[in-house]
Parts: C-alpha cells; structure tokens; sequence
C-alpha cells in the first residue's frame, strides 16, 4: 500500500477508535474493509454479468398495482426530468438491517429506487455488507431460495424507509421527503401506510420523525431480517428540488424561541473522522472578528440546529453532512470549503433554493483541509 494511504486509512481508523470506543471501531472498519476490497468487486462483475435478479424503471409498470406521480411536481432545478412517484405492489420482501428490497419474486428493486446519479454503488455496498454479515441470507437472495419466505415476518401496508447511507445528510435530503411522496399515496388511496424504519435508529433519526410528526403508531421498528409486505408501498428516489426542500421546511420549522441565534456561522468538524480544518484556530479567529459563532452541530439537537440555519445569513464549513441544514435557510449565504475532491450536491441545493454559493478549494492534508486564510476572509468579505 502506498504511504500516504496507509497514513490516511490509520488516520480515519485512529479517530473512529476514539468516537465509537476499541472494540466498534476495529470491527466497523475490518467490515468495511471486506465489503470495499472484497465483496464489491466480485458483486459488480455479478450486476455486470446480469447474475443478480434486478429490475429497472421500465419494468416497474409491469409488476406494479398501480404508480401514482406527484402532481405539480417542480423538477425546474433536478437534472432529471422524471416524476418521483410511488408505486403500489402486489408483494415484496425488505431487509431493514441492509437497506435492500426485493418484489414477490425475489427480484431487486434498489436500481429502481435509487438516483442515477450512484450508478449500482448503493446496490454494491448493500449487497457486500449482508454478505459479510449474514452469508446465508446473501445466499438466499442470489439463488431466490424460497427460504426468504419462510423467515420473513408478514406485515400489510408498509413502506420501507431506508437511507442510501446511515448519515445525516442522506437521510433529510434523499430519504425523508419519501414521507411527503408516501402522504400523497395515503391521500389519494385512503389507506394508511407504516413505514418500515433501518434496524438502526440514531437518535438524530428519531428527532426528524418526531418534528414530522410520526409517531409510533405510524412506525415498524424491525426485529427480524427480512419482512414480507402484501401491500408493498415503494416511493421512489428523491429529486433535488425546491419543492421538496420547502416540504421539509413547511414541516419541521418550529416556532419555539431557541438560545443559539447567530446570524453567523461556522460549522467545525472535530469530532469527525476526516475533512477537519488544521488550522481551525486561525479560521475561528478570523470569522470572530466578522461575527461568526463556531458551532459542533453533533453537540446541539436537530431542531436546535434547524433553528440555527433558519436565522443564519451565512454559513462557513467543510464538504459534510453539516451542511444539510442549509435547506432550513432563506436570502442567506454558504461557503463550502473542500480538499482534493469536489462533490456537487450543496453546491445543487442552494441554486435551488436560490441561495448564494461560493465553493473555497483548501489544501488537502489526507483526509483533513488547510485553509487559506486570505482566500477565506476574501470570500467571506463579498458574502456579506
């Protein structure tokens, strides 16, 4: 292995041993480390070889009840002009522990529910990480063995609400305005529909539900692997629009008075595992003298944060999930600061809703950011 990699993957390791504890952090990484070099090479030669059952979008009409698009559905800022929608089958299993869904007939549905944009990369790592956890039951999906009928509980109505991946920012952005799909199902059908949650729940999590208003009698909470549903509800992927946005906006901005107003922020990333500032001190003290408040967002709630982006004219911080609050911010600016690579999605959100945007490239330092100094306070300057 190279040197630099070996210092970035010992850099990465060394700070999840001390957010998650010895035992979590060894263990997380040696799965990760089976699923990346091990599993999704050998699974994207299956996809390739067309030897994993799955469907796509043009056989949804075929195995669907019925698919009901969204009306007045604004796709004026998405680099897609499709519909999300949600389509009603006639049975389906889902694997809440790894995020897969499969129809009645053991064929994968994750390529039609997923944005283009992932390509099979979703698929791929859902695969690996049931293979390196559960092989017999990876096994059973690969063969359609009719075991997975046999271990699957029976629920009725259900949705499965998984995130693409277990952070924030995939879970508000691309898999809670699924709810807003799945209410227009409800509506127009008159059925109510469960939604089948991941078998891990973080708190932050629970938080968005909760100012949603979900509660537990709208909820699955899994206890088994794999779930038959009879009437399986699937929202399609998310698009990135405005609409969406101002949904989640509409719904989960609270009217309660909150102590943390600043106008100014700066979101810090200490307590991640990459993509900290090196020289954070110095970009503290010069955003102090323009009025920024340095903010760790893991330390505060999601609604206090929500609240925060809502009063914020400017937001400063580096490429993470951090910044997925943003959708909660109005007439405002954000400066997104990145290393050696650039990922457009913030960058999407806020031409959408129509803020203004300034991307700052930072030295790359492995897996952390250096930032100039000069660049940032010229940046910051024409913000205000």
């Amino acid at each position: 292995m190279h040197k630099n990699a070996e210092n970035i993957s010992y850099r990465r390791l060394y700070r999840k041993i001390q957010n998650d504890g010895l035992k979590r952090g060894i263990v997380d990484s040696a799965q990760t480390m089976g699923r990346e070099q091990i599993m999704a090479p050998f699974l994207k030669k299956f996809i390739q070889a067309n030897r994993i059952p799955a469907y796509d979008l043009e056989t949804l009409d075929n195995i669907s009840k019925n698919i009901y698009y969204l009306p007045n559905y604004n796709t004026r800022y998405d680099d897609s002009t499709k519909i999300p929608f949600v389509a009603h089958l006639s049975g389906g299993y889902a694997f809440p522990r790894h995020g897969i869904v499969l129809d009645e007939t053991n064929n994968i549905l994750n390529t039609i529910v997923s944005p283009q944009e992932v390509g099979d990369d979703v698929l791929i790592n859902r695969l690996s990480g049931m293979a390196v956890e559960n092989p017999l039951l990876f096994s059973a999906i690969l063969r359609s063995s009719s075991k997975i009928r046999e271990q699957a509980k029976r629920v009725d109505t259900v949705a499965p609400i998984f995130p693409y991946y277990s952070n924030y920012y995939h879970w508000l952005i691309k898999t809670l305005p699924k709810l807003r799909y799945i209410r227009h199902f409800e509506q127009i059908t008159n059925r109510e529909v469960k939604l089948l949650l991941p078998t891990v729940v973080p708190s932050w999590m629970e938080e968005t539900l909760e100012l949603l208003n979900v509660t537990d009698r709208h909820i699955i909470r899994p206890e088994e692997n794999v779930y038959y549903i009879k009437n399986f509800i699937l929202p399609s992927w998310v698009a990135h629009s405005a609409d969406d946005y101002n949904w989640l906006k509409n719904n989960m901005v609270t009217s309660k008075s909150s102590i943390l107003n600043s106008d100014k922020i700066l979101i810090s990333r200490e307590d991640a595992t990459d993509r900290q500032m090196t020289n954070q001190d110095e970009v503290a003290n010069l955003l102090s003298k323009y009025g920024f408040n340095k903010y760790i967002l893991s330390e505060i709630s999601v609604e206090e944060s929500i609240q925060l982006f809502t009063n914020a004219d400017i937001v400063v911080g580096a490429h993470g999930a951090g910044l997925s609050d943003i959708i909660f911010m109005e007439e405002a600016s954000v400066i997104e600061l990145y290393g050696a690579k650039y990922v457009t999605c913030y960058k999407r959100i806020a031409n959408s809703l129509g803020l203004k945007y300034t991307k700052l490239q930072c030295e790359p330092v492995y897996t952390d950011i250096r930032v100039d100094i000069e660049q940032l306070e010229s940046a910051v300057q024409e913000a205000l």
